[in-house]
């Protein structure tokens, strides 16, 4: 009797552990981070626009939508910055948990959007406010007439201050979701299947008989 045995292929099969995407360097983050935001930028200057002309265009973005006591009032800029905050926020919670936060991700796809919304949230309010400032006719920061005079979409003031008050919130966005959102081991650890040893793979091996 003849016996012809397979090589031993053991640990060749990592564990599951191993198979999760690499940690990618904190810039290399936070370039994926940058690209899912001017994603999410694109989407909610779009959306702006597109509320904007059906409010009426840019000559309305200061009318007074809820007029509250006092000097303040709710105007139709930050109803435009909330539902669009919402809309791309959702949007970039998707996008950051597959690619750019992939290897600290909860399983669970809401179990970090409650998390990364709140983060949001704290952007949007200091966001709104550079945004206020850079549009309100009476905030010594409003952005110069001209060139910002509403006469097109490219000198609509209400746009560009929504992009910068987008940038300048990035980095506040990006480090507490980093810390908080998606710290290291917020995704729970996955058990080994069952069969393997402790170091993760079993010696595979067959015998091929022949007399």
């Amino acid at each position: 009797m003849e016996i012809l045995t397979f090589a031993s292929i053991s640990g060749s099969v990592p564990p599951m552990s191993e198979m999760q995407p690499p940690d990618p360097s904190g810039a290399h983050r936070f370039l994926r981070f940058g690209v899912v935001g001017g994603l999410g930028t694109v989407l909610n200057v779009a959306l702006t626009i597109v509320m904007t002309k059906v409010h009426g265009g840019v000559i309305h973005d200061n009318d007074v939508v809820v007029d509250l006591p006092g000097q303040w009032d709710v105007r139709f800029t930050a109803v435009v910055w909330i539902v669009c905050f919402l809309v791309a926020n959702v949007f970039n919670y998707g996008i950051n948990r597959r690619w750019t936060f992939a290897e600290r991700a909860p399983e669970q796809w809401t179990s970090g959007l409650g998390k990364f919304l709140a983060v949001g949230v704290v952007a949007a309010i200091l966001g709104l406010a550079v945004k206020i400032l850079l549009t309100n006719p009476t905030s010594p920061m409003v952005l110069p007439d001209p060139p910002f005079d509403n006469t097109s979409g490219l000198r609509a003031r209400a746009y560009w201050a929504q992009v910068i008050a987008i940038g300048a919130t990035m980095p506040v966005n990006y480090l507490l979701n980093l810390v908080w959102t998606f710290r290291r081991g917020s995704s729970p650890a996955r058990a080994e299947p069952s069969g393997h040893d402790s170091s993760g793979s079993r010696a595979i091996s067959g015998e091929l008989t022949r007399d």
